[in-house]
């Protein structure tokens, strides 16, 4: 993977962060990703930031539900195979402080956690950190490995059972069958190996990093 220049900025209001000149510093700066949070812009208030939207970036916005208040978003100079705006958690998603881009190469988080003004709002932030802890640990890519490698079986042992069971006498065909089922089991998992090695998105490959790396994720939570 080439090398990527990846900026997060928490702008506390994207429209007050142009009025600062932040497009003088994108043209500074040339990252190749932006990750923006707390933008406090709804969509019907983005014709109010033609000088963002006229940037040379695939531009994807988490718009604030609530006036003022949050909302994340990515620039990005190369177009990005899927976006993701929900994690399908409610705690993660009520906010709008959720996005994410996925690459051939890599995927990228843009997240913005609730601070902790009070302790009812310390207690809320906690638990946003915890569910988003369990959200990117091994137990979805675990999953989807063992959906992947179903469905690869699935489909090796069909094709290979028909051709089979059509030329052996029936008295063998259950030995046979139980025997095709464990090589397309193998198959589908050699598969998987290979399609790891092309995509970064595949769930072995996520499994492989796992182990290579305990951190999965980097954050900054820097007041400047």
């Amino acid at each position: 993977m080439s090398k990527k220049k990846i900026i997060s900025y928490n702008v506390n209001g994207i429209r007050a962060a142009i009025s600062k000149k932040i497009i003088s510093w994108f043209d500074l700066r040339q990252p190749d990703l932006v990750c923006l949070q707390e933008i406090k812009l709804s969509k019907d208030k983005i014709g109010e930031i033609e000088d963002i939207e006229s940037l040379e970036y695939f531009k994807y916005w988490n718009f604030s539900k609530r006036k003022g208040y949050s909302g994340v978003a990515i620039l990005s100079k190369e177009e990005p195979k899927e976006v993701s705006y929900e994690t399908g958690i409610s705690i993660l998603d009520e906010e709008s402080r959720f996005i994410k881009l996925i690459f051939d190469e890599f995927a990228i988080i843009s997240l913005y956690v609730p601070s902790a003004s009070n302790i009812e709002r310390l207690d809320y932030k906690m638990q946003f950190l915890r569910t988003f802890e369990k959200y990117i640990s091994l137990s979805p890519f675990l999953a989807k490995l063992f959906l992947e490698m179903v469905k690869q079986t699935l489909i090796l042992f069909v094709l290979l059972a028909l051709v089979v069971t059509s030329t052996i006498p029936p008295e063998t065909i259950l030995t046979a069958s139980t025997f095709i089922f464990l090589i397309c089991s193998l198959l589908a998992f050699i598969i998987l190996v290979f399609k790891s090695l092309l995509t970064a998105d595949n769930p072995l490959f996520l499994l492989i990093s796992c182990f290579r790396r305990l951190s999965m994720f980097s954050f900054w939570e820097i007041k400047i």
